[in-house]
């Protein structure tokens, strides 16, 4: 017969398909939102949509922040302008930075050129939201203090029969004597 396998590996394996299952049952969906990137060759736009389309989302908000203060100090025209904030709230949307992306979205709506703005910002507060309840299960989870671990000898101890001697009482010891 194979050997049973170690007692705290069977449960660490437990409590994490147990966890898995938690997770899954809390947070049974995805949702997937298409939202448009620029690609203008103005403020280059065209790099930071590389980077994005890329999965490089840190790597595009760095470049898109750039742009941005490059696209702003050369005066650029108003959709042009538009659209960089755009990019930019985007790129800080994907890369987790929802506080900086929210303003950088309603900049853009209060400008023409970048008319998924709004929309942009409806996805940003619900990606908000859902990644702080996220880190509140987490949280919660990481909480809970972990299982001690089961020693054999304790349910060896526990499992076998007690054999019990009754002491005598006093009395009976001196009516013998």
């Amino acid at each position: 017969y194979p050997e049973y396998p170690p007692v705290d590996e069977v449960k660490e394996e437990a409590m994490s398909a147990a966890a898995e299952q938690v997770h899954a049952f809390f947070f049974p969906w995805t949702e997937s939102v298409r939202l448009f990137v620029h690609d203008d060759k103005d403020c280059e736009l065209k790099q930071v949509a590389a980077l994005i389309h890329g999965g490089d989302s840190a790597g595009a908000y760095q470049l898109a922040q750039t742009n941005l203060a490059q696209c702003k100090a050369s005066h650029k025209n108003e959709k042009t302008l538009a659209r960089a904030l755009y990019d930019t709230g985007l790129a800080a949307m994907m890369s987790g930075n929802f506080d900086q992306a929210r303003p950088l979205f309603t900049q853009a709506m209060q400008m023409k050129g970048a008319d998924e703005a709004a929309t942009a910002l409806q996805v940003c507060n619900r990606a908000a939201t859902g990644a702080a309840a996220v880190k509140e299960y987490e949280a919660k989870l990481a909480a809970i203090p972990a299982p001690s671990p089961i020693s054999f000898a304790a349910q060896t101890a526990a499992s076998q029969p007690s054999s019990s001697v009754a002491a005598p009482s006093p009395q009976t010891a001196q009516r013998g004597a």
